[in-house]
């Protein structure tokens, strides 16, 4: 009899809880698109609708029928991306780790191919929530060279608590995530309102804090990521844009909140396999494995400031 996946899979459990608890400095999908755990491939994923903002006229005489409210929900099937990588040690990088410092390779190892892998991610996210088609006309705001932060003329406190409000209008929520490009946040640092802001507070510096603070946001992010291109040019992953959004990021996810994105991932995931030696190449290699998938689920929940850090 063939072995059902779950049997045939094997786990080494210290491996695969470093590589569950990886996080990579400078990454933000987790600030739009946390992870939330689906049961099977066959997993039905949330679209948030309206239901929770609707007054259904409650008031009933005693004796009478309650109103029925059935909370839908346009369900569609989650399709889950597969990505795998082998982490590999050479016995020579072991043999000279054991004559110096107690170094554990197998875990660095673990480390390297965890970082590609959200690394992946962080480019799929980012690709997402940076793609103005997928959001509403009056969710999007398109910079120019001459229009964006970098300018003096420009307005970045009242160009987001605009957009807050368009996300408030919609969700009956005020937006608790500003992702800042990294050019994003250099504009706003030297800009002179910002630079006003600070002197008004008494603030030695423009740090991030005082940035959340002029912005009027819960938490503030600045996205670093870069990518090794074509002749290992390296470009940002979250261009000059940013992002504005609500995000249930609680333990606790409420589905009727219409939170912005999720990143959908097979219960068991990530897992690495215990290291086996390969003879071939006089290594220790075990197999990494995740699958998962980034979904934007409430367009309502976000606003892209396309171009914001835009410099001439």
């Amino acid at each position: 009899m063939d072995m059902s996946p779950g049997q045939a899979r094997v786990v080494d459990p210290v491996l695969t809880n470093h590589a569950t608890g990886y996080r990579q400095p400078g990454l933000v999908a987790d600030k739009l698109f946390p992870y939330v755990t689906v049961p099977s491939r066959a997993a039905k994923r949330i679209i948030f609708g309206k239901q929770a903002m609707r007054i259904y006229d409650s008031v009933r005489a005693p004796g009478a029928e309650y109103k029925r409210v059935q909370f839908g929900y346009e369900a569609e099937t989650v399709s889950l991306i597969q990505r795998g990588l082998e982490a590999s040690v050479p016995i020579e990088h072991v043999e000279e780790s054991e004559a110096g410092p107690k170094i554990d390779l197998k875990l660095r190892a673990v480390g390297v191919v965890s970082h590609s892998i959200e690394l992946e991610r962080e480019v799929e996210t980012a690709t997402l929530a940076r793609t103005a088609a997928n959001y509403a006309a009056d969710n999007k705001l398109a910079y120019t060279d001459a229009t964006s932060w970098w300018n003096a003329a420009s307005k970045p406190q009242a160009d987001v608590e605009a957009a807050a409000e368009v996300i408030r209008s919609k969700t009956g929520l005020r937006p608790n995530k500003l992702i800042l490009s990294a050019s994003a946040r250099s504009a706003a640092r030297v800009h002179p309102d910002v630079v006003a802001y600070r002197k008004s507070v008494g603030q030695p510096q423009v740090d991030d804090d005082l940035l959340r603070r002029y912005f009027d946001v819960e938490e503030l992010v600045v996205a670093n990521a870069v990518v090794a291109g074509a002749n290992d040019a390296f470009s940002d992953v979250w261009g000059t844009d940013a992002v504005l959004a609500f995000v249930d990021d609680s333990e606790g996810r409420q589905m009727e909140l219409p939170s912005y994105g999720y990143t959908y991932r097979l219960r068991g995931h990530p897992f690495v396999t215990p290291m086996t030696w390969d003879g071939k190449t006089d290594s220790w290699v075990g197999k990494y494995k995740s699958e998962q998938r980034p979904y934007v689920v409430g367009n309502d929940s976000g606003f892209l400031m396309q171009n914001a850090g835009l410099k001439a």
